[in-house]
C-alpha cells in the first residue's frame, strides 16, 4: 500500500485484512469465485495436456475443452499460430461445498455469495444437492 493514501484508507484496509485473519484462525475458509473459459479450436485438435488440464465434471471434446484462464489463452494462442480463429467464452465458476456439483455463471455467483455467510455453507444448491451428497458419501466408504 502506497504512504500517499489517506489515513482512514488504511486503517479500513488493516481491519479487513484483521478480520480475514481472524477468519482463518477460526476455522472459516474464504471463499474464491474462480473463472473458466471454454476454448472452442478451429486449426487443431485439443492436445494432451490441455485434456489433462480440463475442468473435472465439464465436457471435452476433439475441437473445445474448458480451461483456467491462463491455459485457455495459451491454447488460443497455440490455434492462432496455426491459422485458426479460436472462440473464447469466459464465465464464472464455483463447485457445491456440499455435493461438489460444478456451477457455472449466475449460478456460480449465487453460491459464492452464500459461502460467503457462515451459514450459508450448508445452504443446498438445488433439489437434488443432498441427495448427491449421500452418495458421495456412500462410495467413500465402499
Amino acid at each position: 500500500m502506497f504512504m500517499s493514501t489517506p489515513v482512514w484508507q488504511r486503517s479500513r484496509v488493516w481491519h479487513r485484512e484483521e478480520d480475514r485473519d481472524f477468519a482463518r484462525k477460526i476455522g472459516f475458509k474464504l471463499p474464491i469465485l474462480k473463472q473458466i473459459a471454454l476454448v472452442e479450436l478451429d486449426a487443431i485438435m485439443v492436445p494432451d495436456w490441455a485434456r489433462k488440464k480440463a475442468i473435472k465434471g465439464l465436457t471435452i471434446t476433439n475441437s473445445s475443452v474448458w480451461l483456467r484462464r491462463i491455459a485457455a489463452n495459451f491454447l488460443c494462442r497455440l490455434d492462432r499460430e496455426a491459422g485458426g480463429t479460436p472462440r473464447l467464452t469466459v464465465t464464472d465458476y464455483r463447485r457445491c461445498n456440499n455435493c461438489k456439483r460444478v456451477l457455472l455463471g449466475p449460478d456460480a455467483q449465487a453460491r459464492f455469495e452464500l459461502d460467503r455467510k457462515y451459514e450459508g455453507q450448508r445452504i443446498t444448491c438445488g433439489p437434488d444437492c443432498a441427495e448427491l451428497q449421500k452418495s458421495r458419501r456412500k462410495r467413500k466408504v465402499a
